[in-house]
């Protein structure tokens, strides 16, 4: 009815789910892709930016599952929600994910949104430096969100300069009514 051909579940903190998901999308032959988005912390704000980890294989969704165990385990924040330290994605095999920046609400999106491109940079190269150009994407999105398309635009500058791909998304919570 849709002629979707992959289609990926990205909750929150969590892989709860997949079994679902990946069960109904194998049964109407769509490739399921799995991964979360993570909140990172940082200690100087209350709105954690975010980042969308997608898995490549087994060995990708294997280490997302131990990601997301740990910060159940270790990383509980006031709110109760499972925050990544990002020094965990040094020390953590990530092998087997791709990363996307999450748009305006990842640290780089955030860094271009104030306008202040030396802070973008440096969080980009970071992602670059873990994940490299084939594995980290700019994240895209156009659903009329304030100052979405400043956001773009810079994104796609950015992206531009670094020579790094772009990747549209759309934050869609369902299909039909």
């Amino acid at each position: 009815k849709h002629d979707i051909k992959a289609c990926a579940i990205t909750d929150i903190c969590n892989v709860f789910g997949v079994v679902k998901f990946y069960s109904a999308a194998i049964k109407n032959k769509i490739k399921p892709i799995i991964g979360t988005e993570i909140l990172l912390y940082t200690p100087d704000k209350k709105d954690y930016p975010k980042l969308v980890l997608l898995c490549q294989n087994k060995t990708g969704y294997l280490n997302l599952l131990a990601l997301i165990s740990k910060a159940y385990r270790e990383g509980r924040r006031t709110d109760n929600t499972p925050i990544i330290e990002y020094d965990w994605l040094n020390h953590h095999s990530i092998q087997g994910l791709i990363a996307l920046s999450a748009a305006q609400e990842g640290d780089v999106g955030q860094a271009l949104i104030l306008e202040n491109m030396p802070l973008a940079k440096s969080h980009l190269e970071f992602w670059l430096n873990l994940f490299s150009e084939d594995r980290f994407y700019i994240e895209l999105q156009r659903t009329n969100h304030f100052q979405q398309e400043r956001y773009n635009h810079l994104a796609l500058a950015l992206a531009k300069e670094f020579n790094i791909p772009v990747i549209a998304t759309n934050n869609s919570r369902f299909i039909a009514k």
